[in-house]
Order: structure tokens, then sequence, then C-alpha cells
């Protein structure tokens, strides 16, 4: 019994000394634009732009996508301007429901879980990081892990489509490239900006929040709440004659 126990101890302390100091390999930068959320965000973002990019190179436009509510001060003002664009606002809803159900897949996230919430609230995020400790010193390695990743795809669309209007002159520019390349892809832009900070309120934790009894959630609603209200009086009373004739 002694020796089978001192056996059994000895090959415990030989399980722990080989896995008890391992700690997970950090990924590299090429593989994070791979496995992670952000290069997820990069590679649709480029696609799009080179979608749009064929589009105009064969003589045709992603305008159709392109659509943008116009200006409105009623709510029959928007439903009208809805149902005018209605075809426009479902493929565009459609192309990015794709695109992002396919980022979800390629990250190995199941769609399944994805494309309800998606469905619901445009895009959702649904993965959580974990950190097994936190460091007392942050390395040099750090500025790359928190390196925003999609200013990599802000600066090789950019290089991208600087290098196609290269080849016009600013006449052809101003009249062919602008309206059929470049300004779509600015519109799409503002909707997956729009997407994105939308999606961010689908991370609450809720069910963490709620275990903590009820005032935490009465101080996160009242929160939300109160950011609500304030913000519409300052964007549309206070500032709205202001951004109402700004550029004007």
């Amino acid at each position: 019994m002694s020796g089978s126990r001192h056996d059994t101890a000895h090959a415990d302390a030989l399980d722990n000394s080989d896995t008890g100091d391992r700690r997970p390999a950090k990924p590299g930068m090429w593989r994070e634009l791979i496995s992670k959320e952000d290069g997820g965000a990069i590679w649709v973002g480029l696609g799009l732009v080179l979608v749009a990019y064929v589009l105009f190179a064969g003589g045709g436009s992603i305008r159709g996508l392109a659509v943008a509510p116009a200006k409105w001060s009623s709510i029959g003002q928007a439903a009208r301007d809805l149902g005018a664009h209605l075809p426009n606002y479902v493929a565009l809803f459609v192309v990015f429901g794709a695109l992002f159900s396919i980022s979800i897949a390629a990250l190995g996230q199941k769609l399944a879980h994805f494309v309800p919430v998606f469905v619901l609230a445009i895009v959702a995020t649904t993965r959580w990081e974990r950190a097994d400790g936190i460091a007392a010193q942050p390395r040099a390695s750090e500025i790359r892990v928190r390196f925003p990743k999609f200013v990599i795809g802000f600066v090789v669309a950019s290089a991208f489509v600087t290098w196609v209007a290269s080849h016009d002159t600013l006449a052809d520019y101003r009249k062919i490239v602008t309206p059929h390349l470049v300004a779509p892809i600015t519109v799409l832009r503002t909707w997956a900006f729009i997407f994105c900070f939308f999606s961010i309120g689908l991370t609450t934790r809720l069910k963490s929040l709620s275990a903590t009894g009820v005032k935490p959630v009465v101080a996160f609603t009242a929160g939300v709440v109160a950011n609500v209200i304030v913000g519409y009086l300052l964007s549309v009373r206070v500032f709205g004659h202001y951004w109402a004739t700004l550029g004007q």
C-alpha cells in the first residue's frame, strides 16, 4: 500500500511539473489576424473594398448597397424613406449578415449562436477573452497585442484605393471613381461603424450583472437611460441646428 501511494504521489508530482509551469504560447501578430476578432474585422472590410473594386472594374458599382437614411424630422418621413429604399436596406442587411457570418465561421464560432443575434441586433460579439493572470510589469509585446488591428485595414484599404485612383486623371476621378467607388465605400464604412458600435452593448454579461443583486442592475440601467436622454438633448435640442447647417 505504501509503495503504491508513493508511486501515485510521484506520478502526480511529475504531472504537476509537466503541466503546472506551462503557459499557453501567445499567438503571433499574423496568427491573430486570422484567429481573432480584430483580424476578422479587417478581412471583412478589405473584402468589401475588393468586391466594390471588382464591380467597378467590370463597369458596375456597389452603390445599390450604399444606402443612407435621408434627413428626417418626423417618424412619418423616416418611414417613407425606409419604404422607398426597403430593397436596398434588405440587401445591405443580407450582405453584412453574410460577411459577418463568414468571419464568425472562420474564427471557429457557431453560426447558430451568431445568426439569431445578428437578426435581432445587426451584429453580435460572441467571443470573450479570458486571461490566466495579470503580469506585474507589462512587456513590450503588449504594444503589439493591444495595437488596434483595424488601423492595418485602414492603411491597406487606403493604399489600395489610392493605387486604383492613380491611373485616372483628376477629372475622371471626380466623375467616375468618386461616385462609383469611393463614395459607396464611404457610406458602407459608416454602416460598418454603426453596426460595430451598436454591437458593443451586446457584450454586456447580464447574467453576471444580475448575480450581484438588484442594485447594480438598477445602476446600470439608470446610467444607460441617462446617457440616452443627455445624448438626445445635446445632439438634437442643443446642437441640432448646428449639425443641420454644418457645411452649408
